[in-house]
């Protein structure tokens, strides 16, 4: 398959809507892989509470510090992603800055101690980070570990797939088996 085939179908990968986005879970994260000769391409899907501590705007100073802070660390890919081989990082964007407007719908259930005993319905926002990486690697790529989980322990899973001039594949990522070798 030629190069141009390749990135057509890692874009189609990268592009397309998961089941993960539609089907937010606390504690997993998304990792799509597409490789275009030199190219990575990586999409990293999180959960805020699992990232920030927290899935609303910042609104305390803590809470814009630990913003601050992510922005920083996913702008600089610091224990982040690594990738094994000679890579360089050509770009990093992530929507951090729009954790409010990323919100995805979710109705939480509460019972109210009333006469009645009716029950209220109270929608409740869960919020996701992502963030694209893309670098250029002048030697092979023989493996990919996240030590972000590391840095957040409430965060178990990371779903990963990829599409690689190797192939394609998925895995299950976790802080005990935090990475993909090829």
């Amino acid at each position: 398959m030629n190069n141009s085939h390749w990135l057509r179908l890692a874009l189609i990968l990268c592009l397309s809507p998961s089941a993960y986005a539609q089907q937010h879970t606390h504690g997993q994260g998304e990792l799509l892989i597409a490789q275009d000769g030199e190219r990575w391409h990586l999409q990293l899907i999180l959960p805020a509470a699992d990232a920030l501590g927290f899935e609303h705007e910042a609104k305390t100073s803590e809470q814009k510090k630990a913003q601050h802070h992510l922005a920083h660390k996913l702008t600089h890919n610091a224990g982040v992603v690594q990738l094994a081989g000679q890579c360089s990082l050509v770009s990093a964007e992530h929507s951090l800055q729009a954790v409010d407007n990323q919100n995805h719908p979710h109705k939480h259930h509460e019972h109210h101690e009333h006469h009645d005993d009716n029950e209220q319905h109270h929608e409740h926002r869960h919020s996701n980070i992502e963030v694209t990486y893309q670098y250029d690697c002048a030697s092979a790529v023989t493996q990919l570990s996240l030590p972000l989980f590391e840095s957040m322990p409430s965060l178990s899973l990371i779903k990963a797939q990829w599409l690689t001039d190797k192939g394609q594949g998925v895995a299950n990522l976790t802080s005990s088996q935090p990475y993909i070798a090829w």
